[in-house]
């Protein structure tokens, strides 16, 4: 199930399954979501957790997210799994460009006008 916000939505693959969803909103935009990928993988430096436990913790949550049936996931699971593969691409596990593993970022769709003669 695809999440729409007022700004349109992220989606992420796994293995080329659709695995989370997220809407995106005027206040919750893409590059907040950025920053707060960000903000994790800071934290956890200042916590002293490798990059490499990191790189582990965030491929855990993708890879158990994707065992899960999608109607069964709450929208907060969904918000951790679009972090963790933000923190991924971040890291340059995944490439953005690969097309099996990554996000699409859909504007919101701009409904038709119906033009009355």
């Amino acid at each position: 199930m695809i999440f729409e916000g007022s700004e349109g939505s992220i989606s992420i693959f796994f293995r080329g399954k659709l695995i989370a969803s997220k809407g995106l909103k005027k206040k919750n935009t893409y590059e907040f979501m950025v920053a707060e990928a960000n903000r994790l993988i800071i934290d956890g430096m200042r916590h002293k957790v490798p990059i490499k436990e990191q790189v582990k913790l965030h491929y855990i949550h993708l890879a158990q997210s994707h065992k899960w049936n999608q109607k069964y996931k709450s929208r907060k699971d969904q918000a951790v799994v679009v972090l963790a593969m933000l923190c991924l691409l971040k890291l340059k596990f995944f490439s953005e460009e690969d097309p099996y593993n990554g996000i699409l970022i859909m504007p919101q769709r701009k409904e038709k006008r119906i033009v009355r003669t």
